[in-house]
């Protein structure tokens, strides 16, 4: 399936347990760190998540993307890249950040002896419910005397339709005993008949006959196999009065099933006047539970994975308007008819055909000892002396044995760097880590020669001249020449600087000049350094070339030239370099001096942005080159070149202090991560 992938997920994502799963149950590989990784899932809706796309935009290896692209990739059955726009996760920085609002912890609150808690309100005596109910009536029945004909009244509204419904409750109350015949499921009695006489705080519960109404008793629930459909209303002599059931906990929906399955099991007792066929109950402040608020089995998420992954072509195509003719099936075979299409099909403009540049060959390639027979690699030390301070101590066996791996790769032809040595060395000798293998290398200031390429008979039209002294491969010339720069010679302040001094002293040279034939593994182990023989040879060949074309040089041709004559270096990588020191190939004295490199290299900080985001509020005018060598003599603890390169690689975070600033916020609160 291939090799998993190692994707860091950041720490204030919501559901970053739930996504940490999937990646894990999936084969991913969550890493703890950013730094390494090229896919990092952030929430683009908060500032960490806006963050670290600022900090990463623009940089090739690395994807920002939202969080839930490990969810998309999930339903979509297969890795959602850059074909699929990841799904459209892909962070882009314009997202709205949601401010995070810190609400203070609220101070505790004594809890009072007496009174209701807003936590758990406890259930009611009875009596305070029947005085509860009665009250509006009771008022109601003092102000006004009653008719000569109370069965034929009209009911009052009960309190509770038009106050607020009373609290959800999360369970039933006790049941309260009482000392009515009528069992009580609930501590809320039923209400009072609509047409009996006004009555006590405490009347007794006694059936009257003749005008008396049973109420409807819809507070016990029946067995499931009686549940019958709701009985329809009959057409009531008006007015009918709006039925209101016995105050029960509203936290325990009612189906009206329920009081026709009840009435058709229990008779009234003899002589009771049958009740009025229920009406429909109007649940207010319920739209929540008619619409059903428990959704169905399969309806918490799409069911993505019953449908096969390859679905048929006509859902790709457009569909017919409503007001056309039905869609007719699609043809059984339809497979002849898309082989003639790339034949008719007209395309506009110009096919796009995206040339890539040619590499350079392996420098594995170029050197002249890779025909040397194979040998076997120096035996590891065995020997381990535990040091005092913890770890493990370098003997004169490491030492040597150090020593004899960097000859045997220089014998063999690895074309490898300090770094990449250390690391196999590492592998080979585990008792030093990689990082004190380094680091004793640094310390020691262990340096690597050059390996001498083996060009042979490939056109070369310059005449035979001897050897520079930097192709006796690992001399100690070369060396010394390596010792100082830690990285490619040519980027160091004072090369080309020297390199044209060198042109000026053989200034009656007419003959194309000698290419470097000595490689450089560059530190980092990226490519081939560039060092002051190939800035030499580049000015020299620059020189020559224009001398035989009269000023109107070929640009195209020139650097198919370099790179044919120096092919340790690809031609896209001459281009690059030779753009990059555009300003000191160029320089001549009436310019103004470029600013001093500073004498020790410093790493890049936070406050460093907050200088540019500063520099640049105020738009300076003029080229790159001029504005960053003016701000490089104001803040000269890094070269100007250091500072364009810096403010090109983050110039998403620097623009976004410069944001800040014209809204009148203070960066200045910036710490260092």
């Amino acid at each position: 399936m291939g090799t998993p992938l190692s994707i860091y997920v950041e720490k204030d994502v919501e559901n970053r347990d739930e996504i940490v799963q999937l990646l894990q149950k999936y084969g991913g590989i969550l890493s703890p760190g950013y730094s390494g990784v090229s896919y990092i899932l952030v929430d683009p809706h908060k500032e960490s998540g806006q963050s670290l796309y600022r900090q990463y935009a623009g940089k090739k290896g690395k994807l920002v993307l939202n969080a839930q692209w490990i969810i998309r990739c999930v339903e979509a059955g297969a890795l959602q890249t850059y074909h699929t726009d990841f799904g459209g996760c892909k962070v882009t920085g314009n997202e709205e950040v949601i401010p995070v609002v810190h609400h203070p912890p609220p101070p505790p609150q004594p809890q009072p002896e007496a009174g209701p808690s807003l936590q758990h309100l406890p259930p009611p005596t009875h009596e305070q419910m029947i005085q509860q109910q009665i009250s509006p009536e009771h008022f109601q029945q003092q102000q006004e005397p009653p008719p000569p004909h109370p069965q034929h009244q009209p009911p009052p509204v009960h309190a509770q339709a038009i106050g607020h419904p009373p609290p959800i409750m999360g369970h039933p109350g006790p049941i309260v005993a009482h000392p009515s015949s009528f069992p009580y499921v609930y501590n809320t009695p039923m209400d009072v008949a609509r047409g009996m006489q006004p009555a006590t705080p405490a009347p007794p519960q006694t059936w009257q006959p003749a005008s008396g109404i049973a109420p409807s008793q819809t507070h016990l629930a029946p067995p499931a196999q009686t549940l019958a459909p709701p009985p329809q209303p009959a057409p009531a002599p008006p007015p009918q009065p709006e039925h209101h059931m016995m105050d029960r906990q509203p936290g325990y929906p009612e189906e009206q099933a329920w009081n026709g399955a009840y009435h058709a099991m229990q008779q009234p007792p003899p002589g009771m006047v049958p009740p009025p066929p229920p009406p429909e109950y109007t649940y207010r402040y319920r739209e929540d539970q008619t619409t059903g608020w428990v959704p169905t089995p399969d309806g918490y998420y799409p069911q993505h994975y019953e449908q096969p992954y390859p679905e048929p072509p006509d859902q790709y195509m457009e569909e017919a308007d409503p007001s056309s003719a039905p869609v007719e099936p699609p043809a059984p075979t339809p497979a002849p008819v898309p082989i003639p299409e790339p034949t008719h099909k007209v395309t506009r403009g110009r096919k796009r055909t995206k040339l890539h540049p040619q590499p350079a060959p392996p420098a594995s390639t170029l050197v002249a000892n890779r025909h040397n027979p194979p040998a076997r690699s120096p035996t590891p030390p065995t020997r381990v002396i535990k040091s005092t301070y913890g770890g493990n101590l370098f003997t004169s066996d490491d030492i040597e044995y150090l020593k004899r791996y960097i000859d045997y790769c220089q014998e063999q032809g690895l074309v490898l760097s300090l770094r990449e040595i250390c690391e196999r060395i590492a592998i080979k000798a585990p008792h030093h880590t990689f990082y004190s293998w380094r680091r004793y290398c640094n310390k020691h200031k262990i340096r690597l020669g050059g390996y001498t390429m083996d060009v042979g008979d490939e056109g070369d039209d310059m005449q035979p001249t001897p050897p520079p002294q930097q192709e006796a491969g690992p001399s100690e010339q070369v060396g010394e020449e390596q010792e100082t720069p830690t990285v490619p010679s040519g980027y160091g302040p004072y090369a080309i600087t020297t390199a044209y001094r060198a042109v000026a002293a053989d200034a009656g040279r007419a003959r194309s000049p000698t290419p470097p034939r000595a490689l450089f593994r560059s530190t980092t182990g990226k490519g081939v350094a560039f060092t002051d023989a190939d800035v030499v040879f580049l000015i020299r060949f620059l020189d020559y070339r224009t001398k035989q074309q009269e000023g109107k040089l070929d640009m195209v041709s020139f650097w198919k030239e370099v790179a044919a004559k120096a092919p340790h270096h690809s031609r896209a990588s001459w281009m690059k370099f030779y753009r990059r020191h555009k300003h000191e190939f160029h320089h001549t004295p009436e310019d103004e001096p470029l600013p001093a490199p500073p004498e020790k290299k410093m790493r890049y900080s936070k406050q460093d942005d907050i200088l540019l985001a500063k520099f640049f509020y105020d738009k300076p005018e003029g080229t790159s080159d001029k504005i960053f060598q003016q701000f490089g003599r104001q803040h000269p603890h890094h070269p100007w070149k250091g500072w364009q390169e810096h403010h090109r690689i983050h110039k998403a975070t620097i623009d976004h202090l410069i944001n800040r600033l014209s809204l009148g916020e203070n960066i200045e609160d910036i710490v260092d991560q």
